[in-house]
Parts: C-alpha cells; structure tokens; sequence
C-alpha cells in the first residue's frame, strides 16, 4: 500500500470453489489503490480445526423380540417306575415282589402285560396304572350281551387295542343288562382279604397278550376255550373272540355260547 495509509476496504462473499477455499475480492477506497496497481485477494480456508466431540447421545429403544427358534428333537422315552406288589415263587404269601408276567397281581389275578416303556394310557379310571392281571379262572360262559342286534360303537380299530377294554365295557354295560359284558362288569374276587370288584371284559388286543404270555407258557389254566372280547365285531350282531387252543382271533354272533375272562388293570 502506498506510504503507511492504512486502506480501508469492503467484503463481499463467495462460495468456496473447487479447492476447498473461499476467494474473497475486495474493493478499496477511491484514491487508495496499492501503489504497485496490484489487485489484493484474500483466501480463506473453507474447513476449520475440527471441534471437540459433543456428549454421548442417549441409549437407543430396544429392538423387537425375535422369532421363535425350531422345536428341539424329542427326548427318549421314559420307563414306569415298577411295582413290588406281586407274588412270585418266594416263600412267603406277601405281595411284596417285583411284578413279573406270570406273578400274582394284588387283586388274586395272573399279571399278564406290564406297559414298561410307558406307552399306553393309563389302564384304570384313576391313577398311573401300567400292570393287567387276568382274573385266576374264567367266570362262565354265557352270550355277549342281552342286546344281540345293537351296534354299540365298538367296532373301530381304537377298540380292539391294549388298554381299550375298561372303556368298551363302560360303554356296553349301559345297555347291557345280561351276557359276557354284565358278567365281567359285575365280577369281583377276593384275595388277602379285600374284594376287588373293578374288572372288565377285555378288548380282544388284551386277550392275544393274555394267549401270547399265559396260555402258551402254560399258565392260568385257559385248555381249549374261546373267549369274548369286549370289540364289536365286523357287523352289529357280532363281537370278536379269542380261540385259546389255536391262538386265532374271529367273528363270533353274540348269541354264541363263549367264556369270559375278566381283566383289570393296577
């Protein structure tokens, strides 16, 4: 600038162009010009120092649950806790054994199927029942029921299997008033003293384990005898029968003569 004159001057702002910089120009005072006809510009930096950081900012809302993971595989299956209620080959006459087919049951019977792995309903109305006994002799031999034409709703698969028994004969004996279904509906045996009067006419399933387990070993005294079962037949006027002498299983007319053997369950 010319001498010492301080040259006052006026800004006018820019954007910052390509470089990150601000290019300024400015105008001087009438009569001020530098003394070499130079034109001043002034840059400026467009980016300052950077600031301190601010405060953290406030925890954020937690997200939506997730979805629900696969179902695990299934567990192995567990095993019924035994019961030393029978009576077995000691000396004694307490039912105080670890119950085994062919043992007497608690109800004087003859343990027939024992449901180990827990597969079945329980056999009995209330309680964990997983034991059959089979009443010690057969009851008689009469017809199946008074009612001889009825179906009764027994015939479905369901009712032929283990465990089907109790309930077929629940169902028969309302209609029943006579036959293979009252009898085995009305047995009771006594045995250390009590009366056990809580048997059934079992399903023809119970029937094959009772040939399978008793009769072929031996036991229960059965010889050459057909047995009704409490499953309805292939029409309504028959009911399925077990043969203890040759191990089959057929449809027998409920006005047939054939044996019952009552069943329950502990």
């Amino acid at each position: 600038m010319s001498g010492s004159a301080l040259n006052i001057f006026s800004v006018t702002g820019h954007a910052a162009d390509a470089t990150g910089y601000r290019r300024i120009p400015v105008a001087y005072v009438s009569g001020s010009l530098p003394a070499n006809n130079e034109a001043m510009v002034l840059t400026f930096s467009a980016t300052g120092n950077v600031g301190p950081a601010g405060p953290a900012g406030a925890t954020g809302a937690a997200g939506a649950t997730g979805a629900t993971g696969a179902t695990g595989a299934t567990g192995p299956r567990g095993y019924i806790t035994e019961r030393s209620v029978c009576d077995g080959t000691d000396a004694g006459t307490v039912a105080d054994e670890l119950c085994k087919i062919g043992m007497t049951g608690p109800g004087g019977g003859i343990v027939f199927f024992i449901d180990y792995m827990d597969q079945y309903a329980s056999f009995c109305a209330t309680g964990d029942c997983n034991y059959l006994e089979a009443a010690p002799a057969n009851a008689s031999a009469d017809t199946w029921c008074s009612n001889t034409n009825t179906d009764l709703g027994l015939a479905a698969w369901d009712k032929s299997a283990v465990g089907a028994g109790r309930t077929n004969t629940t169902t028969a004996d309302t209609t029943c008033t006579s036959g293979a279904i009252q009898t085995a509906a009305d047995y009771s045996n006594t045995f250390n003293g009590v009366a056990f009067d809580d048997w059934w006419l079992p399903s023809i399933g119970e029937l094959m384990e009772m040939y399978w387990n008793l009769r072929t070993a031996g036991v229960g005294g059965f010889a050459n005898v057909i047995c009704w079962s409490s499953s309805g037949g292939l029409l309504a006027t028959t009911a399925w029968v077990q043969n203890f002498n040759t191990g089959d299983q057929s449809d027998s007319n409920k006005t047939n003569l054939n044996w019952v053997r009552p069943v329950r369950g502990f």
